[in-house]
């Protein structure tokens, strides 16, 4: 099997494009007592078909992955 690197691609003010398959999985802060972050808890593996279109705005209602709300808000990124 040939195994092809991963890429993702930020696309202008829209979201990250996975080119290839790349493992996701939901990630959950663990807190102390003090609620200070301590670190990762991983949770619940995501599939991520070739393709993939990853929410970069913070609006999808389909998160992680982009549902296209980053045009209707008019996301901007300039970097």
């Amino acid at each position: 099997m040939t195994t092809r690197a991963r890429k993702v691609v930020v696309m202008k003010d829209g979201p990250y494009e996975v080119q290839v398959p790349v493992p996701l999985s939901h990630q959950t802060i663990v807190t102390n007592g003090k609620g200070e972050s301590l670190d990762w808890k991983e949770g619940a593996h995501l599939p991520a078909p070739e393709g993939a279109h990853l929410c970069r705005c913070g609006q999808s209602g389909n998160k992680p992955f982009c549902d296209g709300s980053h045009a209707s808000i008019k996301f901007r990124d300039d970097r």
